[in-house]
């Protein structure tokens, strides 16, 4: 569009661009790690899928949108892999969030989410794996 109407075409800056790919990697890596230890806990790629499904797209929805006060229910939204993901890639937007996702409190950063969001593919790799070696392996 911008060719037809005569404007200038560019692109984002390279250092955005770098930082906008980890993001998308870490957010990847995140949904394929709790996949894996989905997969692992029921022997079952299908049915794996339908509750990581039903998971990420409604009960995390339900649970964002409970009216809840209390400031560790709040403080616990943090520690959600979809809203970690969510808020890391509405960070690099300058559009107000939308749809279901709460309301961020505070200015999400690229770093201060990095920080929550990589212990978490850790955790749900590191579970599979104990389950796998204490079920399938002794």
């Amino acid at each position: 569009m911008a060719v037809l109407a005569g404007a200038p075409v560019k692109g984002p800056p390279l250092g955005e661009l770098v930082c906008a790919l980890g993001a998308d990697f870490l957010i990847l890596t995140t949904w394929a790690a709790f996949g894996a230890l989905l997969a692992t806990l029921l022997r079952s790629t299908a049915l794996s899928i339908g509750i990581g499904l039903v998971y990420s797209l409604v009960l995390e929805t339900v649970i964002f949108n409970l009216p809840i006060r209390n400031e560790s229910f709040t403080n616990a939204r943090d520690f959600f892999p979809g809203q970690n993901s969510s808020s890391l890639a509405d960070s690099f937007s300058e559009q107000a969030p939308t749809g279901f996702s709460h309301p961020r409190r505070h200015p999400s950063t690229p770093h201060r989410l990095r920080s929550y969001s990589s212990p978490i593919p850790a955790t749900f790799i590191v579970l599979a794996a104990l389950v796998f070696r204490r079920r399938d392996v002794e």
